[in-house]
């Protein structure tokens, strides 16, 4: 039970519908800890697991590779209604079974922040 779990919730307060894009970045590694980390967004109870591409530029067993190095994911909630709301959690930790996940990651760190934009043209 080695994990970091943050839940967020979306709402629309707004009086249309909207776009709205959640990007989670990192913005600081230390000891290239990102190279073993996972990443589950679980929205609305379906979830996506994303890491890093493998040394070898493959997607990792079971995961969706990262869509930057320093960009985890960027989605956009298409037409999200006045009032709706969405449930995202993200679930952080490091996978021993990578393996890249050697000694030399230890004392590791990282630094990520989610944001959510609104992404229509005409807001």
């Amino acid at each position: 039970a080695n994990y970091i779990a943050y839940t967020f919730y979306l709402k629309n307060s707004g009086s249309a519908a909207s776009d709205i894009r959640a990007e989670l970045d990192i913005n600081k590694v230390i000891k290239d800890v990102d190279d073993v980390i996972r990443v589950r967004l679980y929205r609305n109870g379906s979830y996506t697991t994303y890491a890093k591409r493998a040394a070898n530029g493959e997607p990792e067993y079971n995961t969706t590779p990262f869509v930057e190095n320093r960009k985890i994911f960027s989605i956009v909630e298409d037409d999200v209604d006045p009032e709706e709301i969405i449930k995202y959690t993200v679930v952080v930790w490091v996978d021993g079974d990578d393996p890249e996940c050697l000694d030399n990651v230890k004392g590791g760190d990282v630094k990520m922040s989610l944001t959510f934009s609104v992404d229509d043209a005409e807001t």
